[in-house]
């Protein structure tokens, strides 16, 4: 299968040629198709704000916050499937929480403060 470069995003159209079997010979050079194309599926998963990701000694992570919500542990991810701000990600629990804001600074095991809403800290 090979897919072109361009991609008319208002007409959701891109030209896509594909090598099907054809033993009637209905098919004929030129005819068009209307196809539903899954590029890839995967069920039960992980998915993490886009933000959440962070790059660690050439490995992609996330800073989850421990349960006492007084610190963050690194744990490295494989990305997955990406869509607008998310991310699917596997290697990781579907609880708990993720940082997504400064979290390119911190390390693992660092102390961190929760704000709510308005900024203000709640710990």
């Amino acid at each position: 299968m090979r897919i072109a470069p361009v991609f008319q995003a208002s007409a959701r159209q891109a030209r896509v040629e594909l090598r099907v079997d054809n033993p009637g010979r209905r098919l004929k050079p030129g005819m068009f198709a209307r196809i539903d194309l899954v590029l890839e599926r995967v069920e039960e998963t992980v998915i993490v704000p886009a933000a959440a990701l962070v790059s660690r000694d050439g490995r992609d992570g996330v800073f989850r916050v421990t349960d006492d919500g007084q610190a963050v542990s690194w744990q490295a991810v494989e990305a997955g499937i990406r869509e607008g701000d998310r991310v699917q990600v596997s290697g990781l629990q579907p609880d708990g929480r993720v940082v997504v804001l400064g979290q390119q600074l911190l390390k693992d095991g660092a102390a961190i403060r929760i704000a709510d809403a308005s900024g203000v800290s709640t710990q």
